[in-house]
């Protein structure tokens, strides 16, 4: 699917807005074959299974969620308060595993107030153990409910989502941006950047904008026995089951190049 070609069509509904500064490349399912995605050290590395302050951070950190209980439980590696901002440097590594099915891990998230934000300038690996349960879109690199998240370095979810908006930013309009160095990495089942999907009334106004690139695999079929469905969207812009969702926003600028492999979407609505 090419971007600016669902323009139009996306504007006439009234809800949602998308705007293509350039062209969206539908490329060959054989172009993107080559997986971004690497396995999370045995050892060496940082552990952690909660949350964690950015002074604890080493080269190489590995999240393990797996909260116990019958109810999902959110919690990210890092986070910030109202009018603070965090950096993970270039030369570190994080990745993010949501290991059953209550778990809602994050890696960077924003909250607190709008002048918030989170900036990856490293490398984020997430993905769900789907084996033991994982919801793929409960996982997720990057999140923000108010301020900006940034992505100037790259992230690569595997069977989970790259950027989001979380569902209590009130009348704040929360804030994506995957900058000119930023890219994005979707494979096997997932989405790179989505705005919207909570199903609830609540969700988070949002605009997102994209400098870099952002590339979405064909979507894997994990069998019949699985119940997260087959999907790769480069962007998603979805409300719930009653379409709740309004004044969303998503700008491709000029520089910004979006791939889509045969069979997955660039831009989903």
């Amino acid at each position: 699917m090419v971007a600016n070609e669902i323009t139009s069509s996306v504007q006439a509904k009234g809800t949602k807005t998308v705007v293509a500064a350039a062209v969206a490349m539908a490329i060959s399912g054989t172009a993107l074959a080559a997986s971004q995605y690497v396995e999370a050290p045995a050892s060496g590395a940082a552990a952690f299974t909660t949350t964690t302050t950015i002074d604890k951070l080493k080269a190489e950190n590995v999240f393990t969620y797996a909260p116990t209980g019958d109810k999902k439980q959110a919690a990210p590696l890092l986070a910030t308060g109202a009018d603070k901002t965090l950096t993970v440097a270039a030369d570190q590594t994080i990745w993010v595993i949501g290991n059953n099915a209550n778990a809602q891990a994050t890696g960077l998230w924003s909250s607190g107030s709008s002048k918030s934000g989170v900036e990856n300038k490293g490398t984020i690996y997430v993905t769900t153990n789907a084996a033991s349960g994982g919801v793929t879109w409960q996982n997720r690199a990057m999140g923000v409910d108010k301020g900006t998240a940034t992505n100037n370095g790259v992230i690569v979810a595997k069977d989970a989502y790259g950027m989001t908006v979380g569902s209590s930013g009130d009348k704040d309009t929360a804030k994506i941006v995957n900058g000119v160095n930023g890219k994005i990495y979707v494979e096997d089942r997932g989405v790179g950047i989505e705005l919207g999907g909570v199903a609830s009334g609540s969700q988070t106004k949002a605009e997102a904008t994209n400098y870099g690139e952002i590339y979405a695999s064909a979507a894997k079929d994990f069998g019949t026995s699985d119940k997260n469905g087959k999907f790769t969207n480069a962007v998603q812009i979805k409300g719930d089951a009653n379409n709740l969702l309004s004044g969303q926003k998503f700008v491709n600028e000029e520089s910004g190049k979006i791939y889509a492999a045969d069979a997955s979407s660039a831009v989903y609505v």
